[in-house]
């Protein structure tokens, strides 16, 4: 090895840490990821992932792979565009991160530009309704790309708001539709829904949640009011459907043919108390599944989808497999919270939170097979999370590796402090299991949860 290519690793693994820090320039950073590392034969930079975070961060971290085989994770870059982002869109074609803020009051939206250098620059800064946890790009009924628009749950605020996207990738966003959701609380027929009109409300029939089978299930209270908290596309493009923790309802909603426009459905009801957090769609053999994670009954849920003749009606959705997430016939632990749900090849992972399976700090990652033929699940079983409260996860486009974010706890002085990690693992696109300890890992210096993980590849 040359003298010069020794140099450049000892910058790499051994001084690029101490210029790592916060309050080093981002331009300082990600040039020399740019000029440097990427230019060094010995060194690889394999993808960059932007990892949001409560804290208020959106951390732009660089993954290399030396010739080894040794994966690093490096912070490159840190903005702090608003106050907790919940959740991030990634526009790959444009290369426009959208922020969806979710404590901000108002609710915001931002629109970020990805530079050539990796750092993230501001474009354009929106009102929303308060508490906005997820979104989904989608298009008119067509997939006419001349169509686009963004979709968010706003899970304080009750709602589903839909902005109508620039054409070209400006990063702006107009204001389009608003649905705004409540409890009836007086109905006394708990088994009717009604539909509301455009920017209207929807009553739900249901006990007061103070009274409801709910509240007894969900100390927390997080069945006090409708919460909207995910958006998801069906394949056909023909559908939105918005799983509502609070509310323990699918809501639906048709996409319009020739205009991103939205007409509200009538929701399908899931079982009461649940608590349905976040879904999405499997298709094989021509045949289409809903697989739905529920937050506060801590279960995994297989619905054949079928299809009406126009998306004027409601799909319709037929049970076909319930576990709990830890496995069948088991009953997750007291305070586990199913949180995110991913499908990769025909394995499904799901992350919970607080379950404890592999020690006080180490919750599980479950892990199903998908029958391809009923759609059914086969309980793989669960994989350590090296972390605990393990929220989102994400992998990358050739599935041999996941990013998630975890607490692990350490000490300082005399106290026990908790700091968000990112870890990497890999996993075998054949068999789709994860191995047995993480590849790398990278301490984000933040007590606060990682919300959201975009790999650009």
């Amino acid at each position: 090895m040359s003298i010069a290519s020794r140099f450049l690793m000892l910058w790499v693994f051994f001084l690029l840490p101490t210029l790592l820090h916060r309050g080093v320039t981002k331009a300082a950073r990600s040039d020399f990821v740019a000029r440097e590392v990427t230019a060094n034969s010995s060194i690889v930079l394999q993808a960059v992932l932007y990892v949001s975070s409560y804290a208020g961060y959106i951390d732009t971290i660089a993954l290399f792979q030396d010739h080894r085989g040794k994966f690093n994770l490096k912070l490159i870059a840190t903005n702090h565009a608003s106050v907790s982002p919940s959740c991030l869109l990634w526009d790959a074609q444009h290369g426009n991160l959208y922020d969806i803020d979710e404590y901000s009051t108002p609710g915001k939206v931002i629109s970020l530009r990805v530079q050539q250098n990796r750092t993230l620059r501001q474009l354009h800064q929106f009102s929303n309704v308060n508490g906005g946890v997820s979104g989904a790009f989608y298009t008119d009924a067509q997939g006419r790309q001349s169509n686009r628009a963004l979709a968010i749950a706003d899970y304080e605020g009750s709602a589903l708001s839909t902005f109508t996207l620039e054409q070209g990738g400006g990063g702006m966003l107009f204001p389009s539709q608003n649905f705004t959701f409540s409890y009836a609380q007086d109905d006394e027929d708990a088994g009717e829904d009604l539909l509301s009109s455009q920017n209207d409300t929807f009553a739900l029939h249901r006990p007061a949640p103070a009274t409801s089978l709910a509240s007894a299930i969900s100390p927390t209270n997080k069945q006090d009011a409708p919460h909207p908290h995910n958006v998801v596309v069906d394949p056909k493009g023909l559908y939105l459907l918005v799983p509502d923790l609070g509310s323990d309802l699918l809501r639906m909603f048709g996409i319009a043919a020739d205009s991103i426009k939205l007409e509200e459905l009538p929701p399908f009801a899931v079982d009461y108390g649940s608590g349905p957090r976040h879904a999405l769609f499997f298709t094989s053999n021509g045949s289409t599944w809903l697989y739905l994670v529920s937050e506060i009954a801590c279960t995994i849920t297989a619905y054949y989808v079928e299809y009406p003749v126009n998306n004027h009606y409601p799909l319709l959705f037929i049970e076909v497999y319930k576990s709990s997430t830890v496995g069948p016939g088991r009953v997750a632990p007291n305070g586990t919270a199913a949180a995110e749900i991913a499908i990769q090849g025909d394995k499904v992972y799901i992350s919970n939170r607080g379950d404890g399976s592999f020690g006080p700090t180490n919750d599980s990652i479950s892990i199903f097979s998908i029958n391809g033929t009923d759609g059914t699940l086969h309980f793989d079983g669960l994989h350590p999370a090296f972390g605990y409260a393990p929220r989102y996860f994400n992998f990358n486009k050739h599935g041999d590796l996941m990013a998630l974010g975890v607490f692990q706890k350490h000490e300082s002085g005399c106290k026990l402090h908790q700091e968000a990690i990112l870890v990497l693992v890999e996993r075998d696109v054949e068999t789709g299991k994860l191995c047995s300890a993480p590849v790398a890992s990278l301490a984000l210096g933040v007590p606060d949860q990682v919300t959201w993980i975009v790999w650009d590849e």
